[in-house]
């Protein structure tokens, strides 16, 4: 086994065998795979910049291993907290669509339906929320959805539709909201958070 003793520009490096004593590299083209050879002007680089003496090989794999293992798990990190917060503000805007819509408190009465609560109003801005933030499929289904829901709940108080039509247009607005996807642009590193 051979280990490089000193760094020196050129080809006159000394190598130690195990077997035999000191022996200059020069013109040996032919090495074997059980040698370890180092990059000295890196080895040289990362000492003066610790401000330590020369590092073993082992020592200097072992800092460079960290050091790339640092910076590698903040990006992975910054990244993947990224996609979570997007995914989270479309899970909560859909969520809130979905409780907008499914807050609506009607009755039947003689000849019409009798809306007591509607808090379905806040669903456009809640459908051009999912569009500012990238997901405009999303958004356009919300808005078209409440454009179902405001027109039936505007047909079943003026009495022409009942009950049953109004509560299953309900459900068909819920369950579109419901099945919505967030968009791609949730992995895009770039864009609104």
């Amino acid at each position: 086994m051979r280990r490089i003793l000193g760094c020196a520009r050129g080809a006159g490096v000394a190598v130690r065998n195990s077997q035999t004593s000191l022996l200059p590299l020069r013109g040996r083209a032919n090495y074997s795979s059980n040698r370890t050879l180092t990059r000295c002007a890196g080895s040289r680089r990362l000492t003066q910049a610790l401000g330590t003496q020369q590092l073993t090989p082992l020592a200097e794999n072992i800092v460079v291993g960290l050091l790339s293992g640092v910076v590698a798990g903040l990006v992975t990190g910054l990244y993947s907290g990224l996609v979570v917060s997007r995914l989270v503000r479309f899970s909560s805007l859909c969520s809130e669509a979905h409780r907008a819509i499914n807050s609506v408190e009607y009755m039947q009465e003689q000849h019409r339906v009798v809306v007591s609560r509607n808090d379905s109003l806040a669903v456009p801005l809640i459908g051009a929320d999912l569009m500012y933030f990238g997901h405009k499929a999303t958004g356009l289904c919300v808005l078209a959805q409440h454009k179902v829901v405001a027109g039936a709940l505007y047909s079943a108080e003026q009495g022409h539709i009942g009950v049953e039509e109004l509560s299953a247009t309900l459900t068909q607005a819920r369950n579109c909201i419901r099945k919505a996807w967030p968009s791609f642009k949730i992995f895009v590193p770039w864009g609104r958070v």
